[in-house]
């Protein structure tokens, strides 16, 4: 199992075994070079792991929450083709 794979069934465990968070639906879990991003599959679900961290204390290592410092990631999208002054990708 790959390290992503671990973490992905680590994550989606420790939501589902908290009253307040077990309604929530992962969309997927991905990478940085900090930790951890969990893509929520709606607002609902991602609003319910962010009050509700209890969830946290069962990954271990002081796991915590930490807001995005992005609002939006794009990949394999040359800059050249993008105009974010007028909205053009």
């Amino acid at each position: 199992m790959s390290p992503i794979d671990a973490a992905n069934n680590r994550i989606r465990t420790a939501l589902q075994s908290d009253a307040t968070t077990k309604d929530a639906q992962v969309a997927g879990i991905g990478t940085t070079k900090t930790g951890y991003v969990i893509r929520f599959k709606n607002a609902e679900s991602a609003e319910m792991a962010c009050n509700n961290a209890e969830w946290l204390h069962k990954l271990g290592n002081n796991t915590k929450l930490v807001k995005a410092r992005f609002g939006v990631v794009v990949h394999r999208t040359p800059t050249e083709e993008s105009d974010l002054e007028t909205g053009r990708i």
